[in-house]
């Protein structure tokens, strides 16, 4: 038997979602504030370093409002030494089946795409009203127009990293991208992707050609390497020449925390920052190529497990398990004290 489309109707369109869903002047400027203060620190102008964090895919409105007015308040903290940037990753790659993003529905409701493109740019907005930056995965270049003005950062994951349509667009994103190795470990695709990002392509999305520039401050983030985490010493020296053979403009890097790094273990995520800031970095050639971290956080801790999806708890995360806001605030505030103590 031939599966077939059962029905089909016409995506809303960037300028409809724009005009419906408008960013107030305010919400604009803290936004372009925010992508030259991130430029300055990936361009060596400024030592501050970064610090994207937040769960793994974002869900209810509610949740994300309780933990934007958290980060607003931990990053008023420590905004003289850590730039901080809530993820408000919008989709969520799945290898088989499960929710898969809130700009296709709310957690485990039917599919409603238009309304909930709208809904999760509202939400987005709503954390920018806050004075709080965001970050997305760029999980479907296609709603990249859609949300693109709303972003300080953005991600390209582990399943998308080799993926020619991501390459291109991260070449014309007004902000820095930091790109994953992927499935397979290798570092080689994630390095190409970097390279392709930081130059010029002629490429269409939705039903338009566009022609980017570049993006410089494309970047690599690291996540695992075959069988062991990859931000050992050699592993990271080993980066630091590559980027160097392959030229690449502003080369640094992001480490990922959690994911298999922590062995999916969140706790590990303090333990990992230590370890590198306090060993790894000192005996590195150029110490600066590392900016810091991206971590997962919540409310609570860890993360709910399937079977529960039908009575679902709010503020635990759906997706990966995290850390709660008290381990948070112990990464966030152990972070700064090793930054202050290197001064």
């Amino acid at each position: 038997m031939w599966w077939a489309i059962i029905q089909q109707w016409e995506l809303i369109s960037p300028e409809q979602l724009l005009s419906s869903c408008p960013l107030h002047i305010l919400s604009k400027r803290m936004v372009l504030d925010s992508r030259k203060r991130l430029e300055k620190i990936f361009k060596w102008e400024d030592d501050k370093k970064v610090l994207i964090i937040w769960p793994c895919s974002a869900d209810f409105e509610d949740s994300l409002i309780e933990y934007a007015s958290f980060i607003k308040w931990i990053s008023e903290e420590v905004k003289d030494r850590i730039e901080i940037i809530m993820r408000f990753y919008t989709g969520k790659p799945r290898s088989e089946l499960g929710w898969k993003w809130l700009v296709n529905s709310a957690p485990w409701e039917d599919p409603d795409i238009n309304k909930w493109i709208l809904q999760s740019r509202q939400l987005a907005i709503k954390i920018l009203e806050l004075w709080v930056p965001i970050a997305d995965e760029i999980l479907n270049p296609n709603l990249t127009l859609h949300f693109q003005d709303l972003l300080s950062y953005a991600a390209i994951w582990a399943r998308s990293s080799a993926n020619q349509n991501h390459r291109e667009v991260a070449s014309w994103l007004e902000f820095p991208i930091g790109i994953k190795n992927p499935t397979s470990w290798k570092v080689m695709p994630m390095t190409q992707s970097i390279k392709s990002a930081q130059g010029s392509h002629e490429y269409f999305i939705l039903n338009r050609i566009l022609k980017s520039s570049w993006n410089d401050v494309a970047h690599w983030i690291l996540r695992w390497w075959e069988s062991w985490p990859n931000f050992s010493i050699k592993n990271i020296q080993e980066y630091i020449d590559l980027s160097a053979s392959k030229k690449l403009k502003n080369p640094w890097l992001i480490i990922d925390c959690n994911h298999d790094n922590s062995w999916k273990n969140p706790d590990n995520q303090i333990l990992i920052m230590q370890e590198v800031l306090n060993n790894i970095v000192p005996s590195l050639s150029t110490p600066s190529v590392i900016k810091w971290f991206m971590v997962e956080s919540y409310i609570f801790d860890w993360n709910q497990k399937e079977e529960s999806w039908k009575s679902i708890q709010r503020w635990l995360s759906l997706t990966d398990p995290c850390i709660w806001k008290e381990k948070t605030m112990q990464f966030i505030y152990s972070l700064y004290d090793i930054i202050w103590k290197s001064k």
